[in-house]
């Protein structure tokens, strides 16, 4: 294992992400799987065209574009857009193990390749080696579900949290996701609207609570992000209303773009 430093004190060892080395024999193992379950999955249309991270031809910047475009089509039209953000806490190593492994059979990955990916996530163990002095700790079982590091630990994370965004149906919120990063965001002209976005908040909580992946409540800027052309074309611009997830309220934060968008 190479832990990589994240952030925060260099002293705390809670402070490294721990990413997995595995021998050049597994590693090209892992490629053909993958491989083969991308074709499958995109062949279905199985994984969700909301999801912008580890996929190709999306990233952090086609997320970014699809967001814009919406909402200058909003703006143009003089609605209010309301943007709420949501982060997961070391997402990787929060998947629990038969859900995880359940999902996959979920999505028709049984048989021989899910004896293998079975077998070769269960019973791993962990040894940190230290370049001075060259010695080694002593092998640690892994706990994570998705081990960092690994080829297919992306493909499986973004299998567990796909259908994420299923729960918001039929409510008119708009989920982007990278990874298990999540923006929503939701247009709106009636004070009735605005509801939409509490209901999708209270989804999430659901959602959480029944794949135990929890919410970072204090990672989650508590701050919603309220986009207008301006306070007179919509009347609900100023409205008071305090959303929550679980029991921290997000603050309304106010951007004004010109009349002319």
């Amino acid at each position: 294992m190479n832990p990589v430093f994240k952030k925060g004190s260099t002293s705390d060892t809670k402070n490294y992400r721990p990413i997995s080395i595995t021998c050049l024999c597994c590693r090209n193992m892992e490629r053909i799987i993958k491989a083969q379950m991308m074709q499958y999955l995109r062949r279905h249309n199985l994984i969700t065209k909301r999801q912008h991270g580890f996929l190709p031809k999306r990233s952090t910047c086609s997320n970014l574009i699809e967001s814009l475009i919406d909402w200058m089509i909003y703006l143009r039209v003089r609605k209010v857009v309301n943007v709420v953000y949501i982060d997961f806490p070391k997402a990787f190593d929060s998947v629990s193990r038969g859900k995880r492994l359940g999902k996959l059979e979920s999505y028709g990955i049984n048989g021989k390749a899910l004896v293998w990916i079975r077998a070769f996530l269960s019973g791993c163990t962990q040894t940190v080696t230290v370049h001075i002095g060259n010695s080694s700790s002593p092998p640690v079982k892994v706990l994570s579900c998705v081990p960092q590091g690994i080829v297919l630990g992306p493909t499986l994370f973004l299998l567990f949290i796909n259908e994420i965004v299923e729960c918001l149906d039929p409510i008119k919120v708009s989920p982007k996701l990278y990874a298990d990063d999540i923006k929503l965001y939701t247009e709106f002209t009636t004070d009735q609207e605005l509801n939409d976005l509490d209901l999708a908040l209270s989804r999430f909580v659901q959602c959480d609570q029944a794949w135990q992946l929890p919410i970072a409540e204090k990672k989650c800027r508590p701050t919603v992000q309220q986009l207008s052309t301006s306070f007179k074309s919509a009347p609900v611009a100023n409205y008071v209303h305090t959303y929550r997830l679980y029991t921290i309220p997000y603050h309304k934060s106010r951007l004004l773009f010109s009349k002319h968008i």
